[in-house]
């Protein structure tokens, strides 16, 4: 009897052990999970949020656009900068000038200046993917003598200039792509003859004859023996202007308006500075234009004027 309650009660202890580790393996294993879901619920303190067009880094490389790639407001300034006046045009010399940028509202002014009379090709070289660039040919008094107004790639000024200091006038017309303002180039040549051929040329006789539209034209050039034709379209009932404007002190230019038989339709031959003919059209077809140096007086060969023309219906 004895060794039976022995064993019962053996049974008893080995019992109630077992229940007591079985529940502290429950209670450890909790304590485990309950630790580990704890970490995995922990959290770093939160980051500052980024702003719009901040790679995060803490420089300002990279961080160009917005969020939406829309370009940011700043254009930034070219190595002529300040130049937006006449009173500021940054000096340039004959040659290529790089990286420039036109901005919008705010214009590039450049200065050059001419030694001796010469043909004068400005060149202004941009993509119109990234914006359109229009470019003026001025005098120091302000009097346009080219212009270049395209819709397209590439503005070029193309006169014949005496000795004089001329202005260069560049502004963006409207922008486009991703970065604020046009980047551009910029070509100035000068070429020298005895008497410099403009960019009508080789326009010395009727059958050699520029077709000409209406408009103004200016930094062209006529030499003495080397006369200069242009052709116009016209319609019965139109009134033909020409209008020639130049220094008498350089030189007598006249004009004639004629026919293709060659009859002289109107003609001016004044000793003044400037010569202009009126006529109406009787007839569909073309007239020509003739204009030749009837005197060189000043001290360089040949005279430059300004040529208008007009059409105008009735």
């Amino acid at each position: 009897m004895v060794h039976t309650r022995y064993e019962g009660s053996q049974v008893c202890v080995w019992g109630a052990s077992l229940l007591v580790m079985q529940s502290l393996d429950r209670c450890l294993r909790c304590c485990l999970v309950g630790l580990l879901l704890g970490l995995l619920s922990c959290e770093s303190p939160s980051d500052p949020p980024e702003e719009p067009g901040d790679d995060g880094s803490g420089d300002n490389v990279g961080d160009d656009d917005d969020s939406s790639g829309t370009a940011i407001d700043h254009c930034e300034d070219d190595p002529h900068e300040d130049n937006d006046d006449r009173d500021t045009a940054a000096p340039l010399e004959f040659g290529t000038h790089t990286s420039l940028m036109a901005c919008p509202d705010d214009e590039d002014w450049y200065q050059f200046t001419v030694t001796e009379t010469a043909r004068v090709v400005v060149q202004v070289l941009f993509s119109q993917e990234d914006g359109d660039v229009d470019a003026f040919l001025e005098t120091a008094s302000g009097q346009v003598v080219a212009e270049g107004i395209s819709s397209s790639d590439n503005e070029t000024l193309d006169a014949v200039l005496e000795p004089n200091t001329y202005l260069i006038v560049v502004s963006q017309f409207s922008d486009s792509g991703l970065i604020n303002g046009t980047r551009y180039n910029m070509e100035i040549s000068e070429s020298f003859a005895e008497c410099p051929e403009d960019i009508l040329e080789p326009n010395n006789s009727q059958e050699a004859a520029v077709d000409l539209p209406a408009g103004t034209y200016t930094g062209l050039q006529v030499c003495d023996g080397d006369e200069d034709w242009q052709q116009v379209d016209v319609a019965a009932g139109d009134t033909i202007e020409v209008a020639l404007s130049f220094s008498s002190d350089e030189g007598d230019i006249d004009l004639r308006l004629q026919d293709g038989a060659g009859a002289v339709l109107a003609f001016s031959e004044t000793a003044t500075d400037g010569e202009d003919v009126a006529y109406r059209v009787e007839e569909d077809g073309v007239l020509w234009v003739r204009v030749y140096l009837f005197e060189d007086q000043g001290s360089i060969p040949g005279a430059i004027y300004t040529l208008d023309l007009s059409l105008s219906s009735p």
